[in-house]
C-alpha cells in the first residue's frame, strides 16, 4: 500500500484499497467453500452481476454517445429493459416480481 499511494498519490491508495477488498473478499469466498462446503454465488448471480456492470458502463458512457439531451431518457429505458429482463425473464427475483404484479393488478 505505501509504494501505491507513494508512487500514484490519491489514485494509488484508491487502488491499494479497492485490491485488498477483492482479495479479502475472494479469500472469505474460498474459505465458506473448503470449511463449510457451500457456494455462496450461483451462476446466475455471477451472470447478473457482469451484466449489471455493463448496464451500469453504458449508461455512464451514453451522454457522451448520444448527447445530453437523450441520455435522461435511454438511462432509464435501459434500466427498466434491464431490472424486467432479469425480474420476469430470469426469475431472479420471485418475490419482487409477485409484488409489481400485484401492483399492477392494483393501479392499472
Amino acid at each position: 500500500t505505501l509504494i501505491v499511494i507513494a508512487d500514484l498519490s490519491i489514485m494509488g491508495a484508491a487502488i491499494a484499497t479497492t485490491t485488498s477488498l477483492i482479495v479479502f473478499n475472494v479469500m472469505k469466498t474460498i474459505l465458506i467453500q473448503v470449511k463449510i462446503n457451500m457456494q455462496p454465488f450461483t451462476r446466475k448471480m455471477i451472470l447478473f452481476v457482469v451484466s449489471l456492470c455493463g448496464v451500469l458502463y453504458s449508461i455512464f458512457y451514453l451522454e457522451n454517445l448520444i448527447g445530453e439531451n437523450y441520455a435522461f431518457l435511454a438511462n432509464k429505458i435501459l434500466t427498466i429493459a434491464f431490472l424486467a429482463t432479469w425480474m420476469f425473464y430470469f426469475h431472479f427475483a420471485p418475490d419482487t416480481k409477485s409484488s409489481l404484479i400485484s401492483l399492477k393488478k392494483k393501479w392499472f
